[in-house]
């Protein structure tokens, strides 16, 4: 397992930001088939797809930033997690 601080996370383009302002860990388990997020996260982003009126929440590409254990910005994405 390998775990990060998010820096940026977009999801269909848009810069997604939790409203409580508490920072976002990434977890990267080879094991986990797509993603798996907290129910606060994915309440605020289905009520952010409602009044956007987005036929699908994670439809498009979903992608963060966040800095390496040697400091070097990365990125990662995925197609319909």
């Amino acid at each position: 397992h390998f775990v990060c601080v998010v820096k940026s996370w977009f999801i269909n383009d848009k810069l997604f930001r939790p409203k409580d302002k508490k920072p976002i860990y990434a977890i990267f388990d080879t094991g986990v088939t797509g993603m798996v997020i907290s129910r606060d996260l994915y309440d605020q982003r289905y009520e952010e797809g409602r009044v956007l009126r987005e036929r699908k929440l994670w439809g498009g590409e979903v992608s963060f930033i966040f800095n390496s254990s040697q400091r070097q910005q990365k990125s990662i994405s995925a197609m319909k997690p």
